[in-house]
């Protein structure tokens, strides 16, 4: 590629309401935003059109702010967070303690199938650990959820994998990208472990092979 890359933790995607990829912004030459959206097509291509024959006119341009969630790290006291069901309707996470240590699985509803051709081992990791999770869950000593990521996803698509892989744990869609940036999470599958005291353990990455180990070594904490 002859373009600058950047890895964008989260913040300009979610200030861009970005829910699907790839993802066209046009920027004018006065710094504003043109077209954003995630269809090709003739609207982008007038956009562009537009802003090459406009040139800057130099007027005033309140600079927006894009807010920036630093990622929880271990010992950190995990917020409360509002996630969507697959029935749209508000699922609320607690923050603080609980009367059990809780896990949180990230994953979406795409990746055991979009990825096969492209991310085989990605694949293969979404697989074994929802499967893994499916298991552990049903020791009732710790309280689970399943939070998808929410580009491609809608409460309607998360009711449609719920039908066809049937997990055991109740899922959620993040909506906005939220609960991804404050757990920090770039890399599919990956679940949050929770003390009772509210506090963040660990994170469970696809290359950790330990969740069984770590789940139920947090499973006997008091």
């Amino acid at each position: 590629m002859r373009t600058p890359v950047a890895i964008d933790d989260g913040s300009l995607g979610a200030w861009l309401k970005m829910e699907a990829t790839p993802f066209h912004v046009v920027i004018d030459g006065d710094g504003r935003i043109a077209y954003a959206g995630h269809q090709d097509g003739a609207p982008l291509d007038a956009a562009i059109e537009r802003v090459l024959r406009g040139g800057a006119t130099r007027s005033r341009v309140e600079a927006a702010k894009v807010d920036s969630i630093g990622a929880l790290k271990s010992g950190d006291l995990v917020p409360a967070l509002d996630l969507r069901g697959p029935d749209d309707t508000v699922v609320h996470f607690s923050g603080g303690a609980s009367a059990r240590p809780r896990a949180v699985l990230f994953t979406s509803v795409w990746c055991e199938t979009y990825l096969k051709d492209t991310e085989p081992d990605t694949v293969a990791a979404c697989r074994r650990v929802r499967e893994q999770v499916d298991d552990l869950s049903q020791n009732r000593a710790m309280d689970w959820l399943g939070v998808v990521a929410h580009l491609w996803t809608t409460p309607k698509s998360l009711g449609a994998y719920e039908a066809r892989l049937k997990p055991r744990v109740p899922m959620t869609v993040d909506s906005d990208g939220q609960a991804f940036r404050l757990f920090g999470i770039r890399r599919l599958p990956a679940v949050a472990l929770i003390g009772a005291d509210g506090r963040l353990v660990r994170i469970v990455g696809p290359d950790d092979n330990d969740l069984v180990a770590a789940v139920e070594t947090l499973a006997k904490r008091r």
